[in-house]
């Protein structure tokens, strides 16, 4: 917020079977946001992806908006 950046951060995150993020990779941002984004997803607690009736590890696509309203 000092630096009035805003923007958009879009991470690509590996949930685990028990809904957890295991890793995130930046897809497109303002570098001055990035960490702050990796830091916000990897609270998240996601509900797991199945296949049948069993959990597994999947992808998903998140955007973490960071807007400056004054």
């Amino acid at each position: 917020m000092r630096n009035f950046i805003t923007g958009d951060v879009r991470l690509d995150a590996l949930v685990d079977a028990k809904g957890r993020v295991k890793s995130v990779e930046v897809l497109v941002g303002p570098s001055q946001l990035r960490q702050a984004a990796i830091d916000a997803i990897k609270q998240y607690q996601y509900a797991p992806a199945t296949r049948g009736t069993r959990p597994v590890d999947s992808h998903v696509t998140v955007t973490i908006k960071f807007w400056y309203n004054p």
